[in-house]
């Protein structure tokens, strides 16, 4: 799917990349690669609106993010990871103070009080692309965090928990939250210190129209291709545009929560990965397909 909107980045590269320096000279922990467990689910907190429907589904392990940590801890779920690559100010009233228990998965984007405040909590350090995904290894290695991983998660937050769920080891996810549209007049859960949008886009789905704004829209659009284009499995809670297009899009590696029969098989499903060898000049990435196949696939 076409992302509608023009992508215009939070702050300056600049910016961004002064508050890498400074992170990567703090002594913490970069993430690291974990081997895939094909049973393993990772619970999925965003903060949409209708993480108030539906957050007493989440199970352990769960990674959340912006204002919805806090709103978990206050209900008596502590999730196991909190992630954040957003390099604006607001983000440290977002998401602090921090919620003891939980371990903080922060980029190296994010601005230096957020680490500042986080100094006495278990965090994890990780790369995320700032504009193009080759300069950045470059200038990542060149000031110091040679070998280390880039992750490339897209515009969102919710789309970075997936994609730094997929390096540390998950395949499934189960989304809470997603939903990159109004609920009344609510765009989060709970309350959030960033700034305030209000509709300026209506996206027609089926017979619904769902509110939302061009930032909103292009992380639907962003998700749908995510679940589109990697061999993950997605079961997406609550009701807003996002669980929509999931639902009308019918994907075979995703579906709503309330789609029961088709749940029930993506919960034994396996994703199987074949290495396809360059094919002949003349065949067609099909043909290229079926050749590498074995007989039992």
């Amino acid at each position: 799917m076409k992302i509608p909107y023009s992508m215009v980045a939070a702050v300056p590269l600049e910016q961004r990349r002064a508050h890498m320096l400074s992170a990567m000279a703090r002594p913490l922990p970069r993430l690291e690669r974990r081997p895939i467990d094909e049973l393993a689910i990772l619970h999925v907190a965003c903060y949409g609106p209708s993480l108030n429907h539906t957050w007493r589904e989440l199970r352990h392990p769960i990674i959340s993010m912006s204002g919805a940590t806090k709103f978990l801890a206050d209900r008596g779920i502590i999730p196991d990871y909190h992630i954040d690559m957003d390099p604006r100010k607001h983000k440290v009233m977002t998401s602090l103070p921090p919620v003891k228990g939980v371990t903080y998965l922060v980029s190296s984007v994010c601005v230096p009080a957020y680490f500042d405040a986080l100094q006495d909590e278990q965090v994890i350090l990780w790369h995320t692309v700032s504009s193009n995904w080759d300069d950045d290894m470059t200038w990542i290695a060149q000031h110091g965090d040679q070998d280390q991983l880039v992750i490339h998660p897209g515009s969102t937050i919710g789309l970075a928990a997936v994609h730094v769920g997929g390096v540390m080891g998950y395949r499934k996810f189960h989304i809470h939250g997603m939903d990159a549209s109004f609920e009344a007049d609510q765009r989060h859960a709970g309350p959030h210190a960033g700034k305030k949008y209000t509709v300026s886009k209506v996206w027609p789905v089926g017979k619904t129209k769902y509110r939302t704004t061009e930032i909103m829209s292009n992380a639907a659009a962003e998700t749908l291709n995510t679940f589109r284009g990697f061999p993950i499995i997605g079961v997406f809670y609550g009701h807003g545009l996002t669980q929509a297009l999931i639902r009308e899009n019918d994907l075979p590696n995703a579906c709503c929560a309330d789609q029961f029969e088709k749940r029930a098989r993506l919960a034994i499903s396996r994703v199987n990965i074949a290495d396809l060898p360059p094919w002949n000049k003349g065949e067609t990435a099909w043909d290229g397909f079926l050749d590498a196949l074995e007989p039992e696939d």
